[in-house]
C-alpha cells in the first residue's frame, strides 16, 4: 500500500522558516570552547599568523576571498556555500549571520549582514520575515504558542561544536 500526503501552505512555510535558521546556524562557528563567538565563515581564517596582508578584490565571489601574503604569496579561500554576497554598491561584502537587535520596529532581531534578511518577531504570536530586495516571505506559527516568553539573544552549540549567535523562545516545557 503506497501514501502519499501534501503539505499545507503552512507546514510549508514553517519548514522554509526552520531551513533558515539552520542555515544561519551553521553558517557562523568558533575553534573551541574558549573561543569568542565568530560570526562568518572567515572569521576562523587567522589573518596575522597566516600573514595576509592585503585582500585582493579582484578575485572575490560569493565562495572564494584571496589575501597577498607578507611574503609575495597568495592565499585564496574556497568555501562550499557563499560567504559574500553583492551590496548596494556591488562590491562583495562578508556574510554576518550575528543576531543584533532589528532596525525594524515590528521586530526585535535580525541577522546583521547579508542580502537575505531573517526577522525575528518578540514574541510568537508576531510574523517572522525572510526578505531579499522587495521579495519576501512572512509567516506565523500555527501550534500552541501559549506560554512562550519573549525572544532572547544567547549564545548556541551547533551540531558541529561551533557556537553561534542565536536566539531562543522558552516555556517551562520547552525551547
Amino acid at each position: 500500500m503506497q501514501k502519499s500526503f501534501r503539505l499545507s501552505k503552512n507546514h510549508m512555510k514553517t519548514k522554509i522558516f526552520l531551513m533558515s535558521l539552520l542555515i544561519i546556524l551553521f553558517i557562523t562557528g568558533c575553534n573551541d570552547e574558549n573561543s569568542t563567538i565568530l560570526s562568518t565563515a572567515i572569521s576562523q581564517i587567522d589573518m596575522k599568523t597566516n600573514g595576509h596582508i592585503e585582500q585582493l578584490e579582484e578575485y572575490n565571489s560569493p565562495y572564494t576571498i584571496c589575501y597577498k601574503n607578507k611574503d609575495d604569496t597568495y592565499s585564496m579561500y574556497i568555501f562550499a556555500s557563499p560567504i559574500q554576497y553583492k551590496d548596494n554598491s556591488g562590491k562583495y561584502a562578508i556574510i554576518d549571520n550575528t543576531v543584533i537587535e532589528s532596525e525594524k520596529d515590528e521586530f526585535k532581531f535580525e541577522n546583521k549582514a547579508n542580502n537575505i534578511k531573517t526577522y525575528f518577531p518578540a514574541t510568537l504570536s508576531d510574523s517572522f520575515r525572510i526578505e531579499k530586495d522587495n521579495d519576501f516571505l512572512e509567516f506565523n506559527l500555527d501550534w500552541n504558542i501559549e506560554g512562550f516568553l519573549k525572544v532572547n539573544q544567547t549564545i548556541f552549540t551547533n551540531m558541529y561544536g561551533d557556537k553561534v549567535s542565536a536566539i531562543i523562545y522558552e516555556r517551562k516545557d520547552m525551547d
